[in-house]
């Protein structure tokens, strides 16, 4: 159920299933006619061969990604067919093991050529290619356990090889108290958006009108 823009009720007439056989799905990215839908520990692709709206089983494109922890994955395509995916961190504050944790990865669009794009955001959930520029941005929730206020949620312009800090250093200048030490904040790529703490920013979006709001 949801509203229109008047506020009026809009209830769906039915419930139709339209790809099956998923692990805890979140992202979903079309390209070339295919759906792309991040899973837990893969990124799989299905297809409408028959055009009825129904997907045929999805077969995995990207295998192995590290379960458990944060858990949702996100993909977006730029216009060159490049894929991005984003796996958060496996716990609050930590050095992880795996490198595409607290991490955005770029791929082919077949799942090969797989390197890490940035790192340092500790759960990147809101990726969107900027309509204008084709620029990567992606927003980030940040660590528990240092106050109500602290740090700040951020949003971030996210270039090749960025570093945003995480575990090491937070929305660009906060130095983590277990894990930060005397320089934690150096080198670190500061965000282009910083929002009240703890409100766990989830998506991301542009708007391309004249019109705010």
């Amino acid at each position: 159920e949801i509203c229109d823009k008047h506020g009026v009720l809009l209830i769906a007439d039915e419930v139709i299933t339209v790809v099956s056989g998923l692990t805890n799905p979140h992202g979903i990215a079309f390209r070339d006619g295919a759906m792309y839908i991040g899973e837990e520990t893969r990124v799989s692709r299905a297809e409408d061969a028959n055009t009825d709206g129904v997907y045929e089983r999805p077969v995995s494109v990207i295998d192995g990604l590290p379960a458990e922890g944060h858990w949702s994955r996100t993909v977006v395509f730029d216009s060159d067919g490049a894929l991005f995916l984003s796996v958060g961190s496996s716990c609050n504050v930590c050095e992880e093991e795996s490198e595409i944790r607290a991490a955005i990865s770029r791929y082919s669009a077949d799942g090969s050529q797989g390197d890490v794009f940035a790192s340092g955001l500790r759960n990147a959930v809101g990726l969107a290619i900027h309509p204008d520029t084709g620029e990567l941005w992606a927003t980030n929730n940040g660590r528990d356990g240092m106050g109500d206020d602290v740090p700040p949620e951020t949003v971030n312009r996210v270039t090749e090889g960025a570093d945003f800090g995480w575990p090491r250093c937070h929305a660009g200048n906060i130095v983590d108290p277990d894990f930060g030490g005397a320089r934690g904040c150096e080198g670190v790529t500061l965000p282009s958006v910083t929002m009240q703490a703890h409100s766990a920013p989830l998506g991301l979006a542009f708007n391309t009108s004249d019109v705010l709001g």
